[in-house]
C-alpha cells in the first residue's frame, strides 16, 4: 500500500480529534485567510471538512484531521495529516467532520456564504449538534442559543444582531432595541431580524433547541467565553 492510502482511516474506526480547548473547523465555502484570522488565538486544533483543506493550507495552517468523501481532497498534497474517509451521502461534510471531534465548542469556517442550499444545511446542522458550535464569516458569527439557559452574550452598543427560529420555540431577548419576553417565535411566525443592541449584553433565553443568534463576527472571542461557562 502506497504512503497516501497508508493514512487513510476506515469510516468504522473511532476516531477523535480531542481538546480541552475549542476546535477549528474549516470547511470547503468561502474561507479566505482574512476570516480564518478572525480566530486566531482561540483554537487549539484544527479539522478539515474536505475541501476545507485547501483553504487551510492556503492560510499556512496545518490541520490535525481531514474528514470527508475526499471528493475534494489532493491526498498527495497532504503531509503527516491523519485522512479519515467517510463516504456516507447521508451526511453532509460538516456533519462528518462534527462526528470526529471532542471539544467543548467548535468554531466553524466555510460553512456560510457559497451556495443557498449549503448554507441551509449549515444551519440544520447547527440545531441538531448538541455542543456548542459557532459558524462564522467574514462579517457574523451564528450559533444556536444554548436551550434553557439564561445566556449574556457581550456585543457591543449599537451593533446589529437577529434571532431566528427553525422551529417553534419560546424566547426571551433583552438588551436589544426591539426585546422580546418569554414570546412565541417559530419560522411561519414571529421572528426577530434587523434589531440593533441597546445596551452592551444581549441577555438571550430559549425554552428549547432550534433558535439562531447571529451577531457580529468580532464577538468571537466573547462566544468561547461565554460557551465555556455554559459548559460548566
Amino acid at each position: 500500500m502506497n504512503q497516501v492510502n497508508d493514512r487513510l482511516i476506515s469510516p468504522m474506526a473511532d476516531v477523535h480529534l480531542t481538546s480541552n480547548e475549542p476546535i477549528l473547523l474549516i470547511g470547503a465555502g468561502p474561507a479566505p485567510a482574512s476570516v480564518l484570522k478572525s480566530a486566531h488565538g482561540l483554537y487549539q486544533r484544527v479539522v478539515c471538512a474536505d475541501g476545507g483543506l485547501a483553504h487551510a493550507q492556503a492560510a499556512g495552517i496545518v490541520p490535525d484531521l481531514v474528514v470527508g468523501d475526499l471528493d475534494s481532497v489532493d491526498l498527495a498534497t497532504l503531509g503527516p495529516v491523519q485522512v479519515v474517509q467517510t463516504p456516507d451521502q447521508n451526511l453532509t461534510d460538516f456533519e462528518k467532520a462534527l462526528a470526529a471531534v471532542d471539544a467543548p465548542a467548535v468554531l466553524a469556517a466555510g460553512v456560510l456564504g457559497g451556495r443557498l442550499d449549503h448554507q441551509l444545511a449549515t444551519f440544520s446542522t447547527l440545531v441538531k449538534t448538541p455542543r456548542p458550535v459557532v459558524a462564522f464569516d467574514g462579517d457574523v458569527a451564528v450559533f444556536q442559543v444554548p436551550p434553557l439557559q439564561d445566556v449574556a452574550v457581550p456585543v457591543p452598543k449599537g451593533a446589529p444582531v437577529a434571532l431566528y427560529p427553525l422551529v417553534a420555540v419560546t424566547c426571551t431577548s433583552q438588551g436589544v432595541r426591539y426585546p422580546l419576553d418569554d414570546a412565541a417565535m417559530a419560522p411561519d411566525g414571529l421572528i426577530s431580524t434587523s434589531n440593533h443592541m441597546a445596551a452592551d449584553t444581549w441577555h438571550l433565553h430559549a425554552s428549547g433547541p432550534g433558535l439562531l443568534a447571529i451577531v457580529p463576527v468580532s464577538c468571537l472571542p466573547d462566544l468561547v467565553q461565554v460557551f465555556a461557562q455554559v459548559a460548566r
